[in-house]
């Protein structure tokens, strides 16, 4: 599945969420609408294309779209986690697909990146509040899981066209 398909799916998922958030807030959603709400919402929409970081030939929306910013570099970085996901971990072979395709994969890369967006939060605001790493954490790897899950049906199904004929 492509990038594009991947983030439109996501998008979908999340204005349903904040309508369905703000209709049980009401008044009180707009007081959780914070910045760090938004690094959140910034993972989840990451999540959507992470787990494509390790495209064989580095052909991946993030690394196209991307270059010489900081996701293109964040991608080479999670790319890297592969080698010894693959050899110590998984035992699955380094490309596209494999390792940071599956749980132990997104859990990982999570780790990964929510501790280097805590590290950077922290030198720039001087606080850390560990609940927003947890609810960061559990943001990006469930964005990662609805990659996985789009994946595996197009894996499985490879046309969504029905024949009547």
């Amino acid at each position: 599945m492509k990038a594009r398909e991947h983030l439109q799916i996501h998008l979908v998922i999340l204005i349903v969420v904040l309508i369905l958030t703000y209709f049980l807030l009401k008044e009180r959603f707009f007081e959780i609408l914070n910045f760090n709400l938004l690094i959140g919402i910034s993972l989840y929409f990451l999540g959507a294309i992470l787990p494509d970081s390790d495209s064989n030939d580095k052909g991946a929306y993030i690394y196209v779209n991307f270059k010489n910013e900081p996701l293109y570099y964040l991608a080479h970085l999670v790319s890297w986690i592969e080698l010894p996901l693959s050899k110590f971990v998984t035992k699955r072979p380094i490309k596209h697909r494999e390792s940071l395709h599956t749980i132990i994969g997104i859990i990982t890369t999570s780790l990964f990146v929510i501790i280097s967006i805590s590290i950077i939060y922290y030198f720039i605001y001087k606080s850390f509040l560990f609940y927003w790493f947890l609810i960061w954490f559990v943001i990006l790897f469930v964005s990662q899981f609805l990659h996985l899950i789009e994946d595996l049906n197009k894996r499985k199904y490879p046309s969504w066209e029905i024949n009547f004929s």
